[in-house]
């Protein structure tokens, strides 16, 4: 249907809460290629990776002012995009652990801190349907961890839980693998 047409209820499907683009500027290739070795990574490579991380969080967010702007007169979107919000933060989870999934676990350590919640976070949702599994070589402390996961909790990440969870990821990442 055309921009401006009438659907069938006769409502105009003209979106124009926002005039922005939602998604104007997010760089298809950033300067750093993930390195080969797990004891360490450059910083360039880390900084790359945050950038990549802060234009998806940018988007999001002018994504989310203009749905609420469309979803005081629709309720329907609002609803939508909540189930969209737990879908991105949730994967985005999985593209943390990705750009350092070669992090040597012996340097990570199995504390329950962010790098180790990360993992187990992503491989959770990855093989586990979005339930929290136990890590075979070391469990997830919920008091220690950021967002106090339990075993078998659903993992259901918003964005102020993912913006926690990113910064102290990063954080505890350039404490230990920066070299």
């Amino acid at each position: 249907m055309p921009p401006g047409a009438d659907d069938r209820q006769g409502r105009d499907n003209t979106f124009d809460a926002y005039s922005e683009p939602l998604v104007a500027a997010i760089p298809m290739t950033y300067p750093a290629a993930m390195p080969a070795q797990d004891d360490a990574y450059p910083q360039a490579y880390i900084d790359s990776c945050r950038t990549r991380v802060d234009d998806q969080l940018d988007a999001f967010r002018k994504l989310a002012v203009a749905t609420r702007k469309t979803g005081a007169k629709v309720p329907a979107v609002l609803q939508a995009f909540e189930a969209f919000e737990t879908a991105f933060f949730n994967n985005m989870v999985i593209v943390l652990d990705a750009y350092f999934v070669n992090r040597a676990r012996a340097i990570e350590k199995k504390d329950g801190n962010p790098l180790h919640e990360v993992r187990v976070l992503a491989a959770s949702l990855m093989r586990n349907d979005e339930k929290l599994m136990a890590d075979g070589t070391a469990p997830l402390d919920p008091e220690s961890s950021v967002l106090k996961y339990e075993l078998g909790n659903t993992i259901r990440i918003d964005e102020a839980a993912f913006r926690q969870l990113y910064e102290a990821f990063f954080t505890d990442l350039e404490k230990k693998f920066t070299g």
